[in-house]
This record gives structure tokens, C-alpha cells and sequence, in this order.
């Protein structure tokens, strides 16, 4: 084990960790919605923010109040993840056992934020979309354009989808995956004394 591909791999997980942050400040859902005038509403992994005029407010009231617990939650895994990532380069080749197995602590600490970090994404999209199918007859799509006809909603039409920092987190959480499980290939076997 050399010094610099211990180095090479620290930078390897900082720079995924950096990308995680990004990722975590961009939004990785947009919808325009254009009533009387343009409307947005933006979700990010930490939470909704929404610029809507007074008409658009009462069509999205449903899915723009989030559950009281869920911003502590998401800042609290936020946190979790970056502490578990930059512990993780110090740790060296500890070892721990779970049941009859013996797995490397850095490795298994890398691999769970990164599955973690897919994990979120996929829920965001569930709950989000589950959320966008409750407002009824002002529903939205996940990704596309709607035009709506009918009533008072007639030349409404909105406009949504994912954003780029949702498939980076995705590919952020596949690559530490990919370092967890080529820990041992970039910094090479312990020396035995």
C-alpha cells in the first residue's frame, strides 16, 4: 500500500462527497406552471421552495406542506452522510463483523452512504409523485407537459421534470458504491509486518 494511492483514493471520496453536496443544493424536481403568469416550484433533497402568485397557491397546497419531521430528518441525513464519508478516509483497514461475516469498516461506511444516497433519490420520486396525483384535477405530471381544458383551469398548462442534480445524485451514490467495492484495488493489500 502506497502512500499516494492512499492519497488517490482520499481524493476520490472527497470529490464524490463534494458532488453530494451540489447535488444536495440544486433541485432535482421543477415544475412551471402557468396560470395567470408563471409560477415555480422547485424541490430540492432538503425540501420544497416555491415562488407561486395567490391563484396557484390553492392548487398546490397539497403538495407544497411537507410532514413537520421531514426537513430535520433530511438536513439530519445530510449531515450523517458527509460525517460518514470524511470518517471513513481515516478509519484504514479496520475490520468489523456482522453475524459470521467480516467486512472492511471504510468499505462498508462508503457502500451504505452511496446506497443511501440512490435510496433518497428513488423515494423523492415516489413521494413526489404520489403527492402530485393527490391535487385532483389540478395534478402534474412527474415529468412532461399538461394543458389543461375545462372550467376555469381552460389555457393553464404546466411544465415539470427532474432536473440534472437528480441523476448526478444517482451517479454519485453508484460511484461510491464502485469505491467501496475498489477500496482494495486503488490503495493495494496492507503490508504484512
Amino acid at each position: 500500500m502506497s502512500k499516494s494511492r492512499v492519497w488517490l483514493f482520499r481524493f476520490l471520496i472527497v470529490a464524490a462527497t463534494g458532488l453530494f453536496i451540489v447535488t444536495w443544493f440544486l433541485p432535482w424536481w421543477h415544475a412551471e406552471v402557468h396560470v395567470t403568469q408563471i409560477n415555480n416550484v422547485w424541490i430540492y433533497p432538503w425540501g420544497l421552495v416555491q415562488q407561486l402568485e395567490p391563484d396557484a397557491e390553492g392548487m398546490v397546497a397539497g403538495v407544497s406542506q411537507l410532514p413537520f419531521w421531514m426537513l430535520p430528518l433530511l438536513w439530519a441525513y445530510f449531515a450523517i452522510v458527509i460525517v460518514t464519508l470524511l470518517s471513513s478516509l481515516f478509519i484504514g483497514d479496520k475490520e468489523v463483523k456482522l453475524s459470521k461475516y467480516q467486512f472492511n469498516l471504510g468499505k462498508l461506511m462508503i457502500g451504505i452512504a452511496g446506497f443511501s444516497l440512490i435510496a433518497v433519490a428513488v423515494i423523492m420520486v415516489v413521494y413526489t409523485s404520489m403527492r402530485l396525483e393527490g391535487l385532483g384535477e389540478f395534478a402534474i405530471p412527474l415529468q412532461g407537459e399538461r394543458v389543461f381544458h375545462g372550467g376555469y383551469l381552460v389555457g393553464m398548462r404546466s411544465e415539470s421534470g427532474l432536473q440534472p442534480a437528480y441523476y448526478i445524485a444517482h451517479g454519485v451514490g453508484l460511484l461510491l458504491i464502485a469505491l467501496a467495492f475498489l477500496r482494495t484495488k486503488i490503495i493495494g493489500k496492507p503490508k504484512s509486518n
